[in-house]
């Protein structure tokens, strides 16, 4: 005599195949569904990027600070040089 219907242990909730859903069983391994696993060169490859792409990050935030200051001197220093002109202007101009 044959039994049919689900294989033992193979049971799964609202019919989904046992592939679809994780079980519920604290002594199953869980794993990722759809994960892909790499390896370690591909791993080293993508961190080796992400850490240039951070310092290459870093590095313009640190010229636009440092081009953001130089534009403030420049500014002020202009101010300066025509405050200067006008003052010597004033002391040597025709009387």
């Amino acid at each position: 005599m044959s039994v049919t219907g689900p294989t033992p242990g193979r049971e799964t909730p609202e019919g989904l195949p046992p592939v679809l859903y994780q079980s519920r069983d604290p002594m199953v391994k869980k794993r990722k569904l759809g994960s892909k696993r790499r390896t370690k060169s591909t791993a080293k490859k993508a961190s080796r990027a992400k850490k240039r792409t951070a310092r290459a990050r870093s590095a313009r935030r640190t010229l636009k600070s440092v081009r953001v200051a130089g534009e403030k001197t420049w500014e002020a220093l202009k101010s300066t040089t025509a405050q200067m002109v006008e003052g010597v202007k004033g002391t040597f101009g025709t009387d």
